[in-house]
């Protein structure tokens, strides 16, 4: 079961996951499968965990997770929506630990 932010319940739903990712990876450079690599993923690691319920911020994270390795654009478009950035300053602030996560070591 997934817990909502307001606390409602619903079933772990892969589609929905898939879509909503697929939304934000729309026109992006994606290798073959990648959408539905990730969605596998989750699901395979809320699937093994002993945990009956899981907050949606777990999954959303877990989905950030991945698009920041696989695509930054799909990653930001993925992240305005989630985290609900509420200023352009805290979107800027995202790209920029992005950016800086890129960087050569």
């Amino acid at each position: 079961m997934v817990v909502k932010r307001d606390d409602r319940r619903e079933e772990f739903q892969r589609e929905k996951l898939r879509r909503s990712i697929h939304v934000c990876a729309r026109k992006r450079p994606l290798p073959e499968g990648a959408i539905d690599a990730i969605v596998e993923d989750i699901e395979r690691r809320l699937g093994s965990s002993d945990r009956g319920e899981v907050p949606s911020r777990v999954i959303g994270e877990m989905t950030i997770n991945h698009l920041r390795d696989l695509d930054p654009i799909a990653y930001i478009r993925f992240a305005s929506g989630y985290r609900q950035f509420v200023s352009v300053e805290d979107m800027l602030d995202d790209l920029a630990k992005l950016s800086y996560a890129a960087l050569p070591a």
